[in-house]
């Protein structure tokens, strides 16, 4: 990890932290804490367990105390962490920008068929049925990513654009999708945003 990149990371996550309202009492385990382990590890491509370890560590990121891995899991799902972790990515990819182009699509994230994964669900993609989640993400022109949202990869990929993507929409925007997008609601939903969905038809 860069230490400069570091910065910028603890940087946007203290920004996010003090633009949102706090909720009841504060936790023995700070939203700022939860946040840079969880940014910490995805930088180095690990799993939530890891972070849990002090050996994961480097003088660079080095908490004095760190929570249980039920304790962490179980933050990183609040809404006020969730939407730390959006306005932390708002703000590294400068999403106060207006985009002109955008695209939407999804990406299957299958594991193994011998997991136990209780959240994990079957559904179709790359092309074929298999167990795990999906990536649905809507991105702009510049290679920004202006929003995204991982579920059980049986969920339609139409209903959560429509649900957690579209109304990251600047007005005006152009939307390309693929044919899986091409449906009534979703035109509907995009058109409320004053943007544009072009799809191919299904039929």
């Amino acid at each position: 990890m860069d230490k400069n990149v570091w910065r910028v990371i603890e940087r946007a996550i203290r920004l996010a932290d003090r633009s949102l309202p706090r909720l009841g009492r504060r936790p023995v385990y700070g939203d700022r804490l939860i946040a840079r382990m969880y940014f910490w590890t995805v930088a180095h491509s690990q799993p939530l367990c890891w972070a849990v370890l002090r050996s994961s560590y480097s003088p660079m990121m080095r908490p004095q105390e760190l929570p249980s891995l039920s304790q962490f899991c179980r933050r990183v799902k609040t809404p006020r962490m969730t939407a730390i972790l959006n306005r932390v990515n708002e703000l590294l990819a400068g999403l106060d920008e207006s985009a002109s182009l955008a695209f939407i699509d999804g990406k299957a994230l299958p594991i193994s068929e011998s997991s136990e994964d209780p959240d994990a669900r079957t559904g179709r993609g790359n092309g074929r049925f298999s167990r795990g989640y999906k990536l649905h993400g809507l991105a702009d022109s510049l290679g920004r990513i202006r929003a995204f949202r991982v579920t059980p990869m049986n969920e339609g990929e139409p209903t959560v654009a429509r649900e957690h993507l579209v109304q990251h929409l600047t007005k005006g925007a152009v939307v390309m999708a693929d044919g899986n997008y091409d449906g009534k609601k979703l035109y509907t939903a995009v058109g409320l945003q004053d943007a544009f969905l072009f799809t191919p038809q299904k039929k």
